[in-house]
């Protein structure tokens, strides 16, 4: 009986379920929910990756590419693992507030909905620490790329021509150890001894040469063909260094563009005579080899004639003589390049005097201005192959020592492709080169500071033989005239304005006079100039305009009859060589705009002018 109505029971609830089924009005219970994607899961949208390529140097190098995330959500690049090197950091490099270049590490890359992220030369970028040795160009570099949700990619990376500012990273990191950046930027100089230099002087300058390059003049001037080491010596040598270093101050003079002004405008200027008196000072004191003395003598005898025209304001004798005067150092500029630069002696500067004029020449020549103009407007312009190959030459003469030689080799090679680029007009590749140049080019100067900071004062100036002397002491001259201190005198208690760059200019012409022989006529009076431009670059880099006003005069001022004792000492009246340096600065303002229009003007004397950004 009990089993009849246990059946039952169960007969009874059978029923009743299959008429809850037939209604249809009863919930079903879902599955339940896959688990959220964990981060990297392949459900998140690829990122793509295009345009990767990398550029090395032992110890670091860098990578470059473009990232585009197709997705609906915001993404990043966390991370980047190699084996190529003991590790990867992602790194941006970008400008402070006082115009100078810096690097610093990024947690993370961030990745827009929809959008594109470039990394390249002079901005974010993924920074190769430790490369391992064997790795070269046409390489490839494996990196595996790790996103906060897309999957990480793994991919091939091409080793290029480009030379990555490997020391950059080392400079950096390695401050660190050094002052903070405001001490980096606006640190004082502190000692007015002759060939002393503090941290603060080495960083006061850190990259102003930004401001520099507007003055500077880097004059297109027919500039040479050749090898940038002059077709040269095994070694640098210290006449060679005078060569070189001569050669640069008479291709970016100017004369081209006085020569166009009087012949086209019918216009003397009053600086001009000045101008032409300081490169004529530097020829006279350069030590030239026998196969370049006649036309040494040759420029030397029409700068003479012509800055006695333009003194006395005769256009008339003025016009020819100009032309005369720019072709005769165009032909000494050409004989330079075939020059074999071997010579029997030791004739000076010394090495501390070498590094000082090296860095100031590198500081002024214009490359930054390059650098913003190329990535910036995209604008290859006639000049610019030259302005890189004198740039190269002036690396390549110097006698660096031991300490620099890894930065200055690296600064002539990517200077070399630099050039090349430009001359063939591959604006693609000179984009690039033109921001790792500049990077490598600021690494070197503080390097050269470094040094200098840490180089005994004229230990060797005693050996210094009289020519020497005179060719430090010139050079030194002709430095200071045309720095524009006139015309920075005027702008601070005129207009009540310091800029960017003008402690850095001012302690670039420090550095340089800390290093000269000087004879003991002149050493009171530049120990005295010294003494007043390290106050007033400190005036300057702290922004204290009401100490920097007086200074200004003083420093000009000094600076001025510094200039006119050296007129002396060298044996001259000094009839036309500084009396117009007011004028030096905006002549030199000038100049840049005239390298970039000159082109054209090359035709007169052949085609051979024209074609020297060509025959790197």
């Amino acid at each position: 009986m009990k089993t009849q109505k246990l059946l039952l029971l169960i007969l009874c609830l059978l029923a009743l379920s299959l008429m809850a089924a037939q209604c249809g009005g009863a919930a079903t219970v879902a599955p339940p929910e896959p688990p959220a994607a964990a981060p990297g899961a392949s459900g998140s949208p690829d990122i793509t990756v295009s345009e990767p390529f990398a550029s090395a140097t032992i110890p670091n190098g860098a990578v470059y590419l473009t990232l585009s995330n197709p997705g609906e959500a915001d993404d990043a690049l966390v991370s980047v693992q190699t084996e190529a090197a003991a590790s990867a950091e992602l790194h941006e490099s970008k400008m402070d507030e006082n115009e100078v270049m810096r690097m610093s590490p990024l947690s993370k890359i961030e990745l827009p909905a929809g959008q594109s992220v470039t990394l390249a030369p002079g901005g974010m970028h993924v920074m190769l620490l430790g490369l391992k040795d064997g790795i070269a160009v046409g390489d490839k570099i494996n990196l595996t790329l790790n996103f906060e949700h897309a999957a990480p990619q793994t991919i091939a990376v091409d080793v290029t021509e480009g030379i990555t500012m490997a020391g950059e990273h080392d400079m950096e990191h390695a401050e660190t150890a050094m002052a903070d950046e405001h001490d980096m930027e606006h640190a004082e100089m502190a000692t007015s001894q002759p060939g002393e230099a503090t941290e603060g002087d080495m960083a006061a300058m850190d990259h102003s040469e930004h401001d520099a390059e507007a003055s500077t003049s880097t004059e297109h001037d027919h500039d040479e063909t050749g090898d940038p080491a002059l077709a040269t010596a095994s070694a640098p040598q210290p006449q060679v260094f005078q060569v070189g270093l001569a050669t640069y101050l008479l291709d970016t003079a100017g004369l081209h563009a006085i020569d166009e002004r009087l012949n086209g405008q019918g216009q003397i200027e009053a600086g001009d005579a000045g101008l032409v008196s300081r490169v004529n000072q530097v020829v006279a004191v350069t030590d030239w080899p026998a196969d370049l003395n006649p036309q040494a003598d040759q420029l030397q005898s029409v700068l003479t004639q012509y800055a006695d025209a333009l003194g006395n304001d005769d256009l008339a004798a003025a016009k020819p003589l100009a032309t005369e005067a720019h072709e005769a150092q165009h032909d000494l500029s050409h004989a330079v390049q075939s020059w074999p630069g071997t010579m029997e002696g030791d004739s000076g500067p010394d090495q501390s005097f070498q590094m000082a004029a090296a860095a100031y020449l590198l500081d002024t020549a214009g490359l930054h201005a390059m650098d913003e103009r190329l990535n910036g407007q995209g604008q290859i312009e006639a000049g610019d192959a030259g302005v890189v190959n004198r740039v190269n030459r002036i690396v390549a003469v110097t006698d660096w020592p031991a300490d620099l030689n890894p930065q200055a080799e690296q600064l002539q090679t990517v200077l070399a492709q630099y050039a090349d680029a430009l001359s063939n007009d591959d604006l693609d590749t000179a984009k690039r080169l033109a921001a790792e140049t500049h990077q490598v080019q600021h690494t070197l100067s503080q390097a050269i500071e470094a040094w200098l900071a840490n180089t005994p004062a004229h230990a060797d100036m005693m050996n210094d033989n009289e020519q020497s002397r005179q060719f430090q002491v010139t050079v030194a001259a002709y430095l200071m005239d045309m720095a524009g201190f006139h015309a920075l005198d005027e702008r601070l208690n005129d207009q009540g304005q310091i800029e960017a760059g003008d402690a850095g200019m001012v302690n670039r012409v420090n550095r340089v006079l800390a290093v000269v022989a000087w004879p003991a006529e002149l050493k009171a009076q530049a120990e005295q100039l010294e003494s007043v431009l390290a106050q007033y670059a400190d005036a300057l880099g702290n922004d204290d305009l009401d100490t920097a006003q007086p200074l200004a005069t003083e420093a000009h001022e000094a600076q001025h009859d510094l200039s006119h004792a050296i007129g002396s000492w060298l044996g001259g009246d000094d009839e036309h060589g500084e009396t117009h340096e007011h004028d030096a600065a905006s002549e030199h303002d000038e100049s840049e705009t005239h390298e970039h229009d000159e082109a054209p003007d090359h035709s007169e004397t052949g085609s051979h002018e024209h074609n020297e950004e060509s025959d790197n």
